[in-house]
């Protein structure tokens, strides 16, 4: 069970479902372990982004863009929402 379940944006859906099937299981990789550890070693602060705490990891030649948030306003319970990707 993931500690953090992962919510696509509607723009990283569409840009996921255009890539090829190796950069696709990658990314799906890469997610899953986001999902257990939002923070790896090699996570970057992404600066002046829209006044949101967002976060990026790269996979390949590719960056993954996320926030985490609390629905409903519960700390304890959080998820982290992937905003897009870009290359």
């Amino acid at each position: 069970m993931a500690l953090f379940p992962a919510e696509f944006s509607n723009k990283a859906f569409k840009y996921i479902d255009k890539l090829d099937k190796l950069m696709k299981e990658r990314i799906k990789e890469k997610v899953e372990k986001l999902e257990q550890d939002p923070f790896p070693h090699e996570v970057e602060r992404v600066e002046d982004f829209e006044g949101e705490k967002v976060f990026r990891v790269r996979v390949g030649n590719q960056r993954i863009l996320y926030i985490l948030t609390s629905p409903f306003g519960h700390s304890s319970h959080k998820h982290f929402h992937l905003l897009c990707f870009d290359i």
